[in-house]
């Protein structure tokens, strides 16, 4: 069986990947190192290297891939037996643009897992992997595949606390692309570890220091630094400590204040006997959570500290001493998710020695986020414009375009936007046909004041979808349209309005996975403020894949023009070559600054009534 992970980083490079980052994506097999394009990651992603080392026949192969990744997937270690192949990988992070993440301790920590690999629900071979990095939980986990060649693949092998706690491997390249879904369980067994030393020691001067070698405890698997700064108005302190530690502190960050003093901890680690970890990344990430502490049950002093690292959840904790002076103190700060996942606190420096016990509840909160500026303008010329920076809403995390063409035939009508909007629309596709009008709509996003996001890739993607619109509960006109970008979803939805000339209005067309998962179309562009639901139903595109040639429909000439939304009143006005007759509309497009609405009617319905078009003003034609 080939290796499961060979193709993560493809995966990586398509996924619609808080804080959005420019990451380096490139691959590299001779050495832990490449370069590339820049790439822009989706909102609350993280710059991600991955290293994969493969030993087999006495020959090793190394692949490294640099690329955007999720928080989850930091300090995740890997290994496992295929064969005769042995398979390790190590995922390390870093969270500013186009930052290099350290490279990670791959060496083996003297943990051993039974390990295997097979086709099917099962597997034995009575083989041991050496585990490497923090890696300290041997795994089994089925894996199902909804399609594709393979229906179920079991591995067993070693891995670490964070995969553990997610009880599912489905985001490692064995499972991805199928549709698929894992069981996974997991045990640690101290019997396989040697003993560890590491090196203890501090200092209050620089980030190192020397000292004695100790053994560590049975329950001690890793070797540890913490770096810690204490600043005010005017000063800033470091401490620095080396000594054994527990997996469970890896990639820990912490940032709390205590009266005029902001406190930042980081904890990184290493597996091999008096290794020396790598430092790790205190820059702030643009995350900001309510702080305080105070001895009691609560405290509330209106401060708010900046987050670092990786840290993205604002936590509160109780931390209750069984000895010495202080009984209970309660702190509020940032912190990371494996803090929050074990919901303790007890490993930090400030609940040491006394036999503490701390109760810990964490959130991530969007309105802790600083307030992001974005530029509002739109253009019909080209896919740029200038305009004010505005202030975006609470609710508002990313600055949006909207890349929007309409075509008949060889002519394209060009519509661009800035504005403020939601990380749900981010790498948003969309395509469908309004009688002759080809619509195709793409956003795109970045994060951070007045941003510019990169421009999407609106090629055709070799999928098609039926597409049509009407205002009635259904339409079906025989047509396809040509799916583009990452969309392929074949998507049918009817949208409900709550007033208004229309009361209900149906659109076929292809889509991106994000908006079938949300079952809402209401941020699509031919959405209104009066659309009171959605009913939405998506379908894979690859079902309507085929080698024949698709049916030739006739399709009917269109009454086009722009129209003043007065009084409650449509005027239209019909193109030179047609009869006065006008009918169903098949597409609107509400366009807030200038109240207008833009219909597209067919001529298969007369109707003895027509608008007066002359009350119409700027009239637009194509």
């Amino acid at each position: 069986m080939r290796s499961v992970f060979v193709l993560i980083y493809n995966l990586l490079a398509v996924l619609p990947l808080g804080h959005s980052n420019i990451c380096i994506q490139c691959s590299s097999t001779s050495e832990n190192n490449c370069l590339g394009q820049e790439v822009q990651c989706s909102p609350g992603d993280i710059c991600l290297s991955i290293y994969e080392r493969t030993l087999g026949n006495s020959a090793f192969t190394h692949n490294y891939y640099r690329t955007c990744g999720t928080s989850k997937q930091c300090g995740q270690f890997y290994s496992y037996i295929d064969g005769e192949i042995t398979y390790n990988l190590a995922y390390s992070c870093c969270t500013s643009d186009s930052c290099l993440p350290p490279e990670p301790d791959m060496l083996s920590n003297g943990w051993k897992c039974a390990s295997c690999s097979a086709d099917g629900s099962f597997c034995n071979t009575e083989q041991v992997v050496d585990c490497i990095g923090t890696a300290n939980q041997c795994f089994s986990s089925n894996v199902t595949y909804s399609k594709g060649e393979k229906q179920q693949i079991y591995i067993e092998g070693c891995t670490t606390d964070n995969i553990c706690n997610n009880l599912g491997l489905t985001d490692l390249q064995y499972a991805t692309d199928n549709d698929a879904v894992a069981s996974t369980t997991c045990k640690t067994s101290t019997d396989n570890r040697t003993s560890l030393t590491c090196v203890q020691c501090n200092s209050n001067i620089t980030n190192s220091c020397t000292g004695p070698e100790i053994t560590c405890s049975s329950s001690q698997d890793v070797c540890i630094s913490i770096y810690e700064t204490e600043s005010n108005s005017s000063t800033v302190t470091h401490n620095y400590y080396r000594r054994c530690g527990t997996s469970k502190q890896c990639g820990q960050f912490f940032s709390n204040i205590n009266g005029e003093i902001t406190t930042n901890l980081a904890y990184s680690c290493c597996t091999s006997d008096s290794c020396l970890p790598s430092e790790p990344d205190m820059s702030p990430n643009g995350w900001k959570c309510p702080s305080c502490s105070a001895d009691g049950l609560f405290c509330n002093t209106g401060q708010v500290v900046n987050c670092i690292g990786t840290a993205n959840q604002c936590f509160r904790s109780n931390v209750f001493y069984s000895q010495g002076k202080v009984q209970q103190i309660h702190i509020e700060g940032c912190t990371t998710d494996n803090i929050c996942n074990n919901l303790g606190l007890t490993d930090l420096q400030y609940s040491t020695d006394n036999g503490a016990l701390a109760s810990t509840t964490c959130q991530t909160s969007t309105d802790n986020r600083p307030s992001l500026n974005c530029i509002q303008c739109n253009s019909n010329i080209n896919n740029s414009c200038t305009g004010p920076e505005i202030t975006c809403s609470s609710s508002q995390d990313v600055c949006i375009s909207i890349y929007e063409t309409k075509s008949i035939g060889a002519l394209t009508e060009i519509n661009f936007y800035r504005d403020c909007g939601t990380s749900e629309q981010c790498g948003q596709f969309y395509s469908f046909i309004g009688g002759e009008i080809v619509n195709n709509l793409a956003y795109s996003c970045c994060q951070g004041n007045s941003c510019l996001p990169l421009q999407p890739n609106m090629s055709y993607n070799g999928l098609t979808c039926p597409s049509c619109s009407a205002e009635f509960l259904s339409c079906n006109t025989g047509q396809f349209v040509d799916c583009i970008g990452t969309a392929n979803q074949c998507i049918s939805s009817t949208l409900t309005y709550s007033q208004g000339g229309m009361t209900q209005f149906h659109v076929d067309g292809c889509t991106t996975e994000n908006i079938c998962k949300n079952v809402n179309l209401t941020q699509l562009d031919f959405y209104d403020e009066n659309v009171a639901s959605t009913s939405t139903i998506c379908q894979d595109s690859t079902d309507y894949v085929t080698t024949t040639v698709r049916p030739t429909t006739k399709i009917n000439p269109l009454y086009q023009s722009t129209v003043y939304n007065t009084e409650g009143t449509l005027h239209t006005k019909p193109n030179s070559n047609a009869s006065t007759a006008y009918s169903n509309i098949l597409y609107k497009k509400y366009v807030k600054e200038q109240s207008i609405i833009m219909v597209l009617l067919s001529p298969s319905v007369n109707h003895s009534n027509t608008p007066n078009v002359n009350k119409v003003q700027n009239i637009k034609w194509w």
